[in-house]
Formats: C-alpha cells, structure tokens, sequence
C-alpha cells in the first residue's frame, strides 16, 4: 500500500546571501552605517561574514533587501526571513523581518540563526537594522527567505536564487513478504 511522504524543497529566494554589500542588499543610514565585507570568520569557518556598524542609533538604520532589484516574494505572500548574526561584545539590540512585521533580538557573542515570519505587504522588506546606539558593532551572514512558515535548510546564494520547486509528494510502497 502506498504512503506519501512530504520532502521539503531546497530553497533561499535571496539573491547574495552571503554578500550584503552587494546589490540587491542596501544599506541604510547613511553615514551612520558602516558596512565591511569578509569582517570576521562565519558559522562554517570561512571568511565570508560581514559587520554592520551603526554610530548613532536610531531606526532604520543597516541594510535592507531591495525588491526593486530582486523580488523574493510576491505581495500578499507569507514567508520566514533567517540570518545568522553575533555581537561583537554581546546584548546588541537589533531588528529583522519584513517592514511590516519586525522581530527584536538581543545577540550574543555566538553565532545564532534568528528567524522572522512574515507576510509581505509592502515593497520594501527584510531588514537586518540596529535599535539603538548601544548597537554599535555586530555581525552577519548567511540570510535566507523561504516561502513557508518555516526556515528551513540554509542555503548558500550568489547572483541566482536557488528554488527547486513547491513541497512535493514522493510516494514510498512498502511490501510485506509473507513466509
């Protein structure tokens, strides 16, 4: 009799996950932000996490994913944003998620993935944004966007997104062999 079995997709909708001084990453602040690339070691031990600073705190200040470049998502659709982050001394206050619907976090000095549901209503979404000036050094890498309630599997992207498909169904038939 056969069963089905749901396997997840691969998925990270992001463009440049690694990469957040590179387009379609922004930064915001202007001179009040300072973004540096290759910064310090990431969570797989290659030199590939970036620092965003923030001088003086305040809102809206970081980077930003700009769907004017790259559209992850459609209007109207849920997803779960993730990124791994640290502190560069630990209790740094910092926002991620969509515009509309923003997580607080306090980081550590250990590398933690953070995670944002959320369903997009506006245009521009998915910022990784100080809270206040006791935020003036921390660090980030790998961010992903799937379209589920879910994080999922962290997957590397540089200029494409990686996406193979919806959740599918594999079917499995198990046989009983009577003796």
């Amino acid at each position: 009799r056969p069963s089905r079995t749901s396997i997840p997709t691969i998925q990270n909708k992001l463009r440049r996950s690694e990469e957040f001084l590179t387009s379609p990453w922004t930064k915001n602040g202007g001179a009040d932000t300072t973004l540096v690339a290759n910064a310090t070691l990431a969570p797989d031990n290659t030199m590939t996490a970036d620092s965003i600073e923030v001088t003086v705190g305040g809102l809206n200040k970081g980077v930003f994913y700009d769907p004017a470049v790259h559209t992850p998502l459609a209007l109207g659709r849920p997803g779960t944003f993730s990124v791994y982050m640290k502190g560069a001394v630990g209790g740094e206050q910092v926002q991620i998620g969509d515009a509309n619907s923003r997580t607080d976090v306090v980081l550590t000095t250990s590398w933690v993935r953070y995670e944002a549901a959320f369903h997009r209503q506006q245009s521009t979404f998915n910022v990784i944004y100080a809270l206040s000036p006791t935020t003036p050094l921390f660090y980030v890498w790998g961010a992903q966007i799937v379209g589920a309630n879910w994080a999922g599997t962290y997957q590397v992207t540089t200029a494409a997104a990686v996406d193979t498909g919806n959740i599918r169904s594999l079917a499995l038939t198990l046989r009983t062999t009577a003796t």
